[in-house]
């Protein structure tokens, strides 16, 4: 599974690691907290392809949040 480290600034600005105390969600133990308060689980697939390897503009959840604040 990719690392959550952001050396290069590939991660995705909106992925966040899951908490501790909380079950891990599809056992990836991230999720995308959007701005206006939703969250998302990524699948493993949508983790390794968009959210950690500098693709997340790519992502329709990243260009919906970033369209409703460029409008709002």
């Amino acid at each position: 599974m990719p690392r959550l480290d952001d050396r290069d600034g590939e991660n995705c600005p909106f992925l966040r690691p899951e908490t501790v105390g909380r079950a891990p969600a599809l056992d990836l133990r991230v999720y995308c907290r959007l701005p206006e308060g939703h969250v998302r689980v990524p699948s493993r697939g949508e983790l390794a392809r968009l959210c950690t390897a500098g693709h997340y503009r790519d992502c329709p959840a990243y260009a919906h949040a970033t369209a409703t604040e460029r409008l709002g």
